[in-house]
């Protein structure tokens, strides 16, 4: 079973098409499990939507560290009735993250999980998992988060993350990566 999308019928694992002023794009280098599930042969959903009726939005966690210009074209694409998926909460690991603002704006659940405030990398990835999961997420999206994350972290989100941040930490750190 395949999954209709606007570019006719087949397995959708990203958004290909552009978001505001923005194009996302993905490269796969080996397959993967389709991310949103399939339609079964009668019309119900299989995979991560599972009992949300037919074709349920996917819940995403966008994870910020700054202004969250990324995170705001996924909030706006979020926005159209077709779209895949449904922003369920933003988490900044910054109090000065003006991305918070913008999201809490729209009523979408925001939270603070200052790196800063824990005693070391697993007790702040917990407690960034705990919010996550508080919210019902399904799908964790990076989107400007400023820190390298553990392997704990991303085999509890296996299959179910993505960085769209142009960097490549730690080799290419920091802002305007492109322009380098």
């Amino acid at each position: 079973p395949t999954l209709p999308h606007k570019g006719g019928e087949g397995t959708a694992r990203f958004p290909t098409e552009p978001i505001g002023s923005k194009v996302c794009a993905f490269r796969l280098d080996e397959p993967s499990p389709p991310l949103w599930g399939r339609v079964g042969e009668r019309g119900e959903a299989e995979g991560l939507n599972a009992g949300q009726g037919k074709m349920g939005k996917l819940k995403v966690g966008i994870l910020i560290s700054g202004r969250g210009s990324n995170m705001a074209a996924l909030v706006e694409a979020a926005e159209a009735p077709d779209f895949p998926a449904r922003i369920a909460c933003v988490l900044a690991n910054r109090a000065d993250a003006k991305g918070l603002e913008y999201a809490a704006a729209r009523g979408i659940a925001t939270a603070l999980v200052d790196h800063k405030a824990f005693d070391g990398k697993p007790a702040f990835e917990a407690a960034m998992t705990a919010a996550l999961e508080r919210n019902g997420v399904e799908f964790v999206c990076l989107a400007g988060f400023m820190r390298l994350l553990s392997p704990v972290f991303i085999d509890r989100w296996k299959d179910r993350l993505i960085n769209i941040h142009p960097s490549l930490l730690p080799r290419h750190r920091g802002l305007h990566t492109h322009a380098r």
